[in-house]
């Protein structure tokens, strides 16, 4: 894995999320075969009335640029079903943020919540 170019991922879902999850997993997986995921964390969901997330965190390389590996990661979401009306409706089918592209660290607020923080140390990332 390059260190210049290695990925953080986070994922989430509140809907049917264990089904979810693995299905976002598969298709990381095709995109990114040296991924690697942390176990599945069941957490509270924060900013939205909802049911509970599952959530996990994934290490993986990437060989495209920042731009080119955001929008494979909106198709893979919207590919699993993902849709603005679900999300404004509180159902979060899945929702997969870049948490580190390289050496840039991308949804700041993010790491500082404790479910990351925990996968992180479970992956040995700090």
């Amino acid at each position: 894995m390059s260190d210049d170019k290695k990925l953080i991922i986070v994922l989430g879902s509140n809907y049917h999320p264990m089904q979810h999850i693995r299905h976002a997993e598969i298709m990381l997986k095709e995109h990114f075969p040296d991924i690697i995921f942390s176990t599945h964390l069941r957490t509270k969901p924060i900013g939205i009335a909802s049911p509970h997330f599952v959530n996990t965190l994934a290490v993986c390389s990437a060989k495209g640029g920042l731009e080119d590996t955001l929008r494979d990661i909106k198709r893979i979401e919207h590919s699993c079903g993902d849709t603005m009306q679900q999300r404004k409706n509180g159902v979060i089918v899945i929702d997969i943020d870049l948490l580190r592209f390289g050496d840039k660290k991308l949804h700041k607020d993010d790491w500082e919540r404790p479910y990351i923080r925990q996968l992180l140390e479970e992956m040995n990332l700090i």
